[in-house]
């Protein structure tokens, strides 16, 4: 022990003199005016929330690690293992050994790729759906013993949790909206593969689209290679499809009309641009139609009419046209309105002028504004003169109602009316 300088034992000598007796009245006394300390909750609680967490962390590391030891139990049963080795020059000198695995197809699609410690790879095909990563392991090389070669151990298989997904290849296949295309025609497309793509069509004809369901209009004949490549967004996998697409030839409908005289009657002529191998069908607008190549048609009523051409030629291609037709005046025989039957020579008869041109056959009836027939005649030289056939009186002065029922030339019966007034 080491000796005191003179300091630490005036020092030292100090404190062994100093002495006091032991109370608990005194010691109590300091107790009481200590402050009181209180329970630390937030330390109990947060010390809780850890252990908890930590069971739960170690629980589900030991439920995933279970599934797929119990995968690797069920691989193991069905798997086959072929070690090839090179002869070394003593027993106890590590050598690599390459290790293939046959593993049979599996319902669920995956891909196994395998890596040794000399980074040799090995990928097994399950489907192109899935791919599950495997973790490196190790290979014991056989003994090899003057040329035999032990039985060898199975290969340890284990799986950790990363997986990774890859989409399947998007199938590109796609439909469009008629099944005999022509020149002139509007054709819908569309693809099959509607989610999580991008597209892109090549029309064979110097236009493209990247639309999911694009309008193409084919403006000439000819065969066309109509192609399809889809990308799915996610994977960036594509694929393509190509349609050989026949587009026949069609003659595009189109008409001339020309307001005409015809047999003293107002007409419209139409004169189709090109009927060439093509069935016509026209619709006038008022209700009347015609299949002739060339035509005229007669409007009673003015009004705007709309007159479409509707034809077809030898490959059944469809071409349509429509337009528009007005007629300024009304058209009624050009029957007068009023006649003076004195005998004086000037308008003492009846009869519809357009009758007398039209050379067609005809009835015209006369009635009263009883409605009681008083005049009929079919011959254009017997007009009505103003007197009653019933009765051979002449008629009085007022009102009257002529109607002329005809065949026209095309064969079709037609049939006009009006009111006449008598003047004495």
């Amino acid at each position: 022990m080491n000796k005191l300088d003179p300091f630490e034992k005036i020092i030292s000598k100090k404190l062994n003199d100093h002495q006091v007796d032991f109370s608990y009245d005194s010691w109590d006394a300091i107790e009481k005016k200590l402050p009181k300390s209180k329970p630390n909750y937030f330390l109990f609680v947060s010390v809780g929330i850890i252990l908890i967490s930590a069971s739960l962390f170690y629980i589900l590391q030991d439920s995933e690690k279970s599934v797929y030891n119990s995968y690797n139990l069920k691989e193991a049963n069905n798997e086959t293992t072929t070690i090839t080795a090179s002869p070394s020059e003593s027993n106890d000198k590590s050598e690599k050994v390459t290790a293939t695995k046959n593993i049979p197809s599996k319902p669920i699609k995956s891909t196994l790729v395998t890596t040794t410690k000399d980074s040799a790879e090995e990928t097994t095909e399950i489907s192109s759906h899935q791919y599950v990563k495997v973790q490196n392991h190790a290979i014991n090389p056989p003994n090899i013993n003057n040329g035999i070669t032990a039985e060898p151990k199975p290969i340890p298989t284990s799986f950790d949790s990363s997986i990774i997904l890859v989409n399947d290849p998007p199938i590109a296949e796609f439909s469009y909206s008629q099944s005999i295309v022509c020149a002139f025609d509007s054709v819908r497309f569309k693809s099959l593969e509607t989610e999580n793509m991008t597209y892109f069509w090549d029309f064979d004809d110097g236009n493209s689209s990247t639309a999911a369901s694009p309008l193409h209009h084919f403006s000439e004949p000819g065969s066309f290679d109509i192609s399809l490549t889809i990308t799915n967004k996610q994977s960036g996998i594509s694929a393509t499809k190509t349609v050989k697409i026949d587009v026949f030839e069609n003659n595009e409908a189109n008409f001339n009309f020309e307001h005409t005289v015809d047999q003293g009657i107002p007409s419209v002529s139409f004169t189709p641009f090109n009927s060439r191998g093509s069935s016509l069908d026209w619709n006038f607008g008022d209700g009347s139609s015609s299949s002739a190549i060339e035509c005229s048609h007669r409007y009673n009523k003015k009004g705007l009419y709309f007159v479409t051409l509707h034809q077809v030629n030898q490959n059944n291609c469809i071409s349509t046209v429509t337009k528009p037709i007005e007629i300024l005046n009304d058209f009624n025989l050009f029957a007068p309105n009023s006649f003076t039957p004195d005998g004086d020579g000037i308008n003492d008869t009846f009869i519809p002028e357009s009758v007398k041109l039209m050379n067609v056959d005809f009835t015209m009836n006369i009635y009263n504004k009883q409605g009681k027939l008083i005049f009929k005649t079919k011959n254009i030289n017997q007009p009505w003169n103003g007197m009653n056939q019933n009765t051979g009186q002449k008629c009085h002065q007022g009102s009257y109602v002529w109607v002329v029922q005809l065949v026209n030339k095309n064969g079709d019966p037609e049939q006009y009316n009006g009111a006449l007034l008598l003047l004495n």
